[in-house]
């Protein structure tokens, strides 16, 4: 990992790792649907018609929640924001982080059902493979949430200042500094953070989850893993088996 280098421009290379940032992928969740879809008000509906209660918040601080709100809304149309984590947008493609994002989507469910399968079965002997990748979705979660953003930025902003080191990042890196972005402007209002700050974000993002080189783990897998390896760390895990149940 070294700084940030300030200057710089767009270049078209056959060693670049930016041609697998770009999709089509517009409408991009903060909240991913997988994760949406294990709390889906409807779970046996086909994926595209599965639903959530929405609730208005009525203390964020506290998350407190204002019942008299609840309604049913599209897991697919909620939670979700145009261009949120595009950084260079060419035509109909975009560079964006939905394909380091998608990891983690997948492996949000995997985990969540193997933990539930366990704890039913009083098998406890086996649990950390499976609670140290969900805290490590779950952290992901509220990294890549909008309305976290200034609380992400005095948590590992500083990453927004370096870049990953191997040549074969360098595109994607100057396309992070300099690249079309005409949403950038109105996403920020919509969130309530300056632009400066946004930009900081996105960069902040790429960096704690782009692997250095292909196969290893990224920055923030690495930081969690010694984080929770390194100190004696006590979880307790409640598996609620019905909304009045006082099962555990």
């Amino acid at each position: 990992m070294r700084p940030l280098p300030k200057g710089g421009r767009l270049g078209e290379r056959e060693d670049s790792a930016l041609v697998e940032h770009y999709n089509g992928t517009r409408e991009q969740h903060y909240v991913s649907q997988a994760e949406q879809r294990l709390n889906a008000t409807n779970p046996a509906a086909n994926p595209k018609n599965q639903t959530l209660y929405c609730f208005a918040v009525g203390d964020r601080e506290c998350i407190a929640l204002m019942p008299e709100t609840a309604k049913v809304v599209k897991i697919a149309k909620t939670l979700v924001a145009s261009d949120l984590f595009s950084f260079d947008i060419q035509g109909n493609l975009r560079a964006n982080l939905e394909r380091q994002f998608q990891v983690y989507e997948a492996a949000i469910s995997r985990h969540s059902l193997a933990l539930l399968k366990k704890m039913e079965a009083r098998d406890d002997e086996d649990l950390k493979v499976d609670l140290l990748g969900l805290f490590v979705c779950k952290f992901v979660g509220f990294l890549r949430n909008p309305h976290c953003i200034t609380k992400v930025m005095n948590t590992v902003g500083a990453f927004a200042d370096y870049a990953l080191t191997d040549q074969w990042h360098a595109e994607a890196q100057q396309a992070l500094l300099h690249g079309n972005r005409p949403h950038r402007d109105w996403l920020s209002a919509r969130f309530g953070v300056s632009t400066e700050a946004y930009e900081r974000w996105v960069r902040t993002l790429f960096m704690l989850s782009t692997p250095e080189e292909p196969g290893r783990p990224n920055l923030l897998e690495q930081t969690l893993k010694n984080v929770l390896e390194t100190r004696f760390v006590s979880v307790y895990l409640n598996h609620y088996m019905g909304e009045c149940s006082e099962e555990t």
